[in-house]
């Protein structure tokens, strides 16, 4: 569904504006491109951290990047978010990279 060739143009590249509008907001959900997203998933296998993700871990990572800076720790490493080079077990995992967290200064 996510990788769907047929539907999306370059469809593992990470795109989150695929689901903008001209104007910058968020499609609708009838819209056919959030049709086409179903990062929870549905039905019998949806996940149950849903509803903590929408709500805390928002929360939690916003006050992160706002306190702190995130740095590479080897900047000229390249980072992937192609899952296609993802470790597969029971769901897929990006591989390991470090990252130094810099106190920003108010």
């Amino acid at each position: 569904l996510h990788h769907d060739e047929d539907f999306w143009d370059d469809p593992w590249e990470f795109k989150p504006e695929r689901f903008l509008d001209d104007d910058g907001n968020l499609v609708l959900p009838d819209h056919p491109r959030r049709k086409h997203l179903m990062p929870f998933s549905a039905g019998p296998r949806v996940c149950m951290g849903e509803h903590l993700a929408h709500s805390r871990l928002f929360l939690w990572l916003t006050a992160l990047v706002r306190r702190f800076d995130l740095k590479a720790e080897n900047p000229d490493e390249i980072v992937t978010c192609d899952p296609r080079n993802f470790d597969v077990g029971l769901g897929i995992v990006p591989l390991p990279y470090k990252i130094r967290f810099l106190e920003r200064n108010f």
